[in-house]
């Protein structure tokens, strides 16, 4: 994942996560620097009514791609 920071953007490398008595905590690298994020329960259902959020229009949408589009059909004239 890239962290955007003062310096610029650094990919942020997950190293170990730990689940704490307070939520759950993720240690890794940024750059050449250690990081650790603290990631709170509160923090968790945050995050999944975003993802929630991001993917229901997805899920109700009708994807038409996949229909054939055929000329109308006309009657033919009779003679």
């Amino acid at each position: 994942m890239i962290v955007d920071s003062p310096i610029g953007a650094l990919p942020f490398e997950p190293e170990t996560l730990r689940i704490k008595r307070t939520g759950l905590q993720l240690r890794g690298r940024m750059g050449a620097w250690p990081a650790e994020v603290q990631i709170t329960y509160g923090d968790v259902l945050v995050i999944l009514r975003a993802l929630m959020a991001g993917l229901m229009p997805s899920l109700f949408s009708r994807d038409k791609s996949h229909e054939r589009r055929t000329r109308p059909r006309h009657p033919r004239p009779t003679r």
